[in-house]
């Protein structure tokens, strides 16, 4: 397994979560 792939996915994860989550928080207060 490849170290600099894994922390990849994982940056890659947390970028998609975190555009969730604002997306989320942004729809909860229209």
């Amino acid at each position: 397994m490849n170290k600099v792939g894994w922390i990849l996915i994982l940056i890659f994860f947390y970028f998609v979560g975190a555009l969730v989550y604002f997306f989320l928080e942004f729809m909860g207060k229209k």
